[in-house]
This record gives C-alpha cells, sequence and structure tokens, in this order.
C-alpha cells in the first residue's frame, strides 16, 4: 500500500519511501511512487524534489496526486523537473493547485 510518512518538522517528504529507496516494483522492473501535498513554494520541500537523483527514477512512474504549490510559475516548475526524473508522471490536481495565481 501506499505509506505517509513524515519528519519531525511536518514536511511530508524529508523522510518519505523515495528517500529510502523503496518502491512497488512491477513485473518489468518499473516501480510506482504516489506523492501528495508537496508544496514546493515551501523551501524545505523544493530543496528535496530538486535533490531527488537525476537518473534513479528514469524507469518508473510517479503519481503526484495534487496540491503541488500556489502559483502557476512553482506549479509548471516542479512538474517539468520531476517529468525530467522519472518516465512517467501522472498529475491530479489538488485544491492548492486550483487556488493558483497568475504569473
Amino acid at each position: 500500500g501506499i505509506r505517509r510518512h513524515a519528519s519531525p518538522s511536518g514536511s511530508p517528504l524529508s523522510n518519505s519511501a523515495a528517500s529510502q529507496g523503496e518502491g512497488a516494483r512491477g513485473s518489468h522492473g518499473v516501480r510506482v511512487w504516489a506523492l501528495s501535498d508537496i508544496h514546493t513554494d515551501k523551501h524545505e520541500n523544493k530543496a528535496w524534489i530538486e535533490a531527488l537523483h537525476p537518473d534513479k527514477y528514469k524507469h518508473d512512474v510517479l503519481i503526484l496526486a495534487g496540491d503541488i504549490a500556489n502559483t502557476f510559475d512553482e506549479v509548471s516548475a516542479t512538474l517539468q523537473q520531476l517529468r525530467r526524473k522519472f518516465w512517467r508522471l501522472f498529475f491530479c490536481v489538488g485544491n492548492h493547485d486550483l487556488w493558483v495565481r497568475d504569473r
């Protein structure tokens, strides 16, 4: 199943399954990851996404289940960055993404 890991600071990313090398590996060696509420408008969360290895997830799928950021530029930059790191990226809009402000 999907597990949510949180650090003492409350960041859902800093101690996630991805940083521990876990993941659901399919029959063709593809792992499927799921993240939500990454809020990359917060520095520590953006830094975590930027620190993901550029090649380690090239054969993996990421399901991004909403709440990326509150601005169009940040949502766009985050999606582009994750798309470069993962083979496939699926995105479902969250309430924060619906509140996106102008560029």
